[in-house]
């Protein structure tokens, strides 16, 4: 079924009902199976086998990873029915079948992202508005990691260091502890897994039958190494059969792996604090039995796991099969601690804000070194009656103006599940509220003339508002609302924001500062910001923000709207989320962009040598796709072939690229070194060919002398084809 449509026939709406009917169909039998297969088996051998199998799916080269393999809200998932179980059995199952298991949690989860299909009616509004539900549900549902690792340590170290005296005074230790702690177990489930893989590694890769056998009885208990060698000998000279027996011996680990005392972790409270901090590690805990008459259903958008990660065991030991999760929730986890008491609850949410603020002045200072950047901005007339605000934080780039308006409000559980009246009113006051304030500063600007000077918070900005081209609106957040804040005019058509208002580009912090580390030129990360809200005005897409940072990776936000519907781009993000998957960023990860190597010298060249309009001539030159590029570096060629035949010519010609009503031309001009009037002759020349050529009314000349300076360019200017 093709979602994404405003207006249902009678037909289709009948066609959704029954994929709807379908989907809760395989929902509820899915889950019966689950709830039986649960109550049957042995819950930690099953979760154990679970997570091992998710680790060899993960583990496998990306073009031979399964797309249907599990996930980590897979064994989540599992855990909590596990967790709703009334007991649980003392020994390993032989008979677990933890891949049926997985499969079954899947094809329940992609049950449950269909329901919303047999809410579709006849009101087009009604339509979007369950469609956009259904997806901001499933991403509630299946996303993992909303910030990377690293930067959830740097959010943890910071708010733990605020919230420090409060938190003392409410828990009798430091909450430090209580991170270091949770840190700590991951750090011994991740030596324990790879010390497995190690031991794995070191009797599998044996050359020989013999060799194999005798390297895995090196760790195999006394009273079994008769029994094992007595059924290996045989097959000797067999060595798959060998693996395959061996593998699934080594299964009876698992479970020993992650297992663990509060003795085993590596790091140890302070003698006086260890208690309370136990005592707290313990609360994140949940015991076999203790979600009785739980409906199961309400696992998908409210897992208890989440925030409470770790099984409780009989004998005082604890059991964690999903170490992954620890580092994607843990900043959750956390806030929910700090939330129990008043005064860090206080604490913590006054501490959002400041931390939001320092945050993004110093991405913002390290991803445009060449900006003057200035905060909370005044701007109009604060008198009663007249307009006038304030701006959190200006970027002047060259010709290019970002108005950043920043928002902490947390995004609460109810809209994540799909509250509409929860939803409608973080939209209001994460959306609506900052884009309102950011526009009426540039219309602000736009009724001005020559130049004006701003207070801020440090300093004086001052500047010419004519010398400004471009003015680009981005809201911050400390929170992510996922594929819902990529897209407004979907929320305008389903009613959940105001029809009549021009919405900016709504990310996270977090997400910000990833697109101005992996866009690595100041021209890269001005363009993206600007094209990100033409992007959503112009295209109708499904994605997240890193979903589409990967895709402008690959074609600069350079295509045509898609006439058959919108584009499906969600899960493109992993190709960036799995190279930021360590907790130990020592060195950022290095991404390319699909471009020329002549394009990616001109772009470094404006950014070394910034001629005034850098920002907006490298706007146009990111504005032509690969194959514009490619066409360019030709006629490129062919102009440095004619005037290397004869010294005399002037060469020129123009590549345009044309997306909705956009029409961007790129002019090449390549001639010998001339005296000031006959170069302008050959500018003029140069416009009035190209933009007849384009049919454009405005273009960038590259202009290039031959023989060949050594620079890129040797020239570059827009010029407009009625003035020239």
């Amino acid at each position: 079924m093709n979602a994404g449509r405003l207006n249902w026939t009678v037909d289709q709406i009948a066609m959704a009902h029954a994929e709807g009917d379908t989907a809760f169909t395989e929902f509820e039998e899915t889950r019966a199976i689950l709830n039986d297969r649960v109550a049957g088996s042995d819950g930690l051998e099953l979760l154990a086998r679970s997570a091992f199998a998710m680790f060899f799916h993960i583990a496998k080269p990306e073009a031979k990873r399964s797309p249907t393999g599990p996930e980590v809200f897979h064994l989540e998932l599992l855990q909590a029915l596990v967790l709703g179980a009334s007991g649980q059995a003392d020994e390993a199952n032989d008979e677990v079948d933890a891949a049926g298991a997985l499969d079954l949690v899947r094809r329940n989860a992609e049950a449950y992202r269909r329901l919303w299909f047999r809410k579709i009616g006849s009101d087009p509004e009604a339509n979007r508005r369950a469609e956009l539900i259904g997806i901001l549900q499933g991403w509630t549902l299946a996303v993992r990691g909303p910030r990377h690792p690293h930067q959830t340590r740097e959010f943890l170290e910071a708010l733990s260091l605020s919230v420090a005296p409060t938190f003392r005074q409410a828990h009798a230790c430091d909450a430090d502890d209580v991170l270091k702690l949770i840190y700590s177990v991951h750090a011994l489930l991740e030596r324990r897994v790879e010390e497995y893989f190690g031991w794995v590694r070191s009797w599998f890769r044996k050359s020989s039958g013999i060799a194999m056998i005798e390297a895995f009885l090196v760790t195999t208990a006394p009273e079994d190494v008769q029994w094992i060698r007595d059924e290996t000998l045989p097959h000797r000279y067999d060595r798959k059969v060998l693996r395959s027996f061996f593998l699934h011996l080594a299964q009876d680990r698992y479970r020993a792996i992650f297992t663990f005392d509060l003795a085993d972790l590596p790091y140890r409270p302070a003698d006086q604090d260890r208690d309370a901090a136990f005592q707290l590690f313990d609360s994140l805990a949940i015991g076999f039995g203790d979600l009785p008459g739980v409906d199961p259903r309400h696992f998908h958008l409210a897992n208890p796991v989440r925030l409470k990660p770790f099984i409780r065991l009989a004998d005082g030991r604890y059991f964690c099969c999903n170490p992954q999760s620890l580092l994607t929730s843990l900043a959750e986890i956390f806030q929910a601690i700090c939330d129990r008491k008043p005064s860090t609850k206080k604490r913590s949410e006054k501490f959002r804000g400041e931390w939001l603020e320092q945050k993004l002045r110093e991405i913002l200072l390290r991803g445009f070194p060449s900006a003057r950047i200035h905060r909370s901005v005044e701007w109009g007339t604060h008198s009663k009656g007249m307009e006038g605000g304030e701006c959190d934080t200006v970027v002047l780039i060259d010709s290019t103006l970002l108005l950043f308006e920043a928002k902490s409000g947390k995004i609460d559980e109810p809209a994540k599940r799909g509250a509409l009246n929860s939803l409608k009113g973080v939209l209001q006051n994460l959306v609506v509220d900052p884009s309102e304030q950011s526009e009426r500063f540039a219309s602000h600007l736009r009724s001005k003339s020559g130049i004006i000077s701003l207070k801020s918070s440090d300093g004086v900005l001052e500047f010419d508002v004519d010398d400004v081209r471009s003015v680009v609106r981005v809201n911050v957040l400390l929170d992510t609302i996922g594929p819902l804040s990529a897209h407004w005019p979907k929320l305008q058509a389903a009613g959940l924001l105001p029809a009549d208002r021009t919405m900016a580009p709504t990310m996270s912090i977090f997400e910000l500062e990833t697109v101005l580390e992996v866009l690595r030129l100041e021209v890269e990360r001005c363009h993206y910001l600007s094209r990100r809200g033409e992007l959503e005005r112009d295209m109708s897409y499904t994605a997240d923000e890193l979903d589409l940072l990967a895709d402008y990776l690959e074609n600069q936000f350079n295509i045509a709207p898609d006439s058959h519907g919108e584009r499906w781009l969600y899960g493109r993000s992993a190709v960036i989320s799995q190279r930021y998957g360590r907790l130990d960023m020592r060195k950022l990860p290095v991404f390319e962009i699909r471009r020329t190597s002549y394009w990616g010298d001109l772009l470094h060249a404006l950014e070394c040598h910034k001629p005034k309009g850098w920002t907006r001539f490298g706007h146009r030159l990111l504005s032509i796709g690969y194959d514009g590029q490619k066409r360019f570096e030709k006629l490129l060629r062919e102009g440095e072939r004619q005037v290397g035949r004869n010294p005399d010519h002037f060469f020129t010609s123009a590549v345009t690229s044309v997306i909705e009503e956009r029409r961007n031309t790129i002019a090449v001009g390549v001639g010998p070194r001339v005296g000031p009037e006959q170069f302008n002759s050959n500018l003029r020349h140069a416009v009035i060919s190209a933009a007849e050529q384009g049919e454009a009314e405005d273009l960038l000349l590259v202009y290039r002398w031959w023989p060949r300076s050594g620079e890129p360019y040797d020239f570059i200017g827009t010029f407009r084809h009625a003035t020239i």
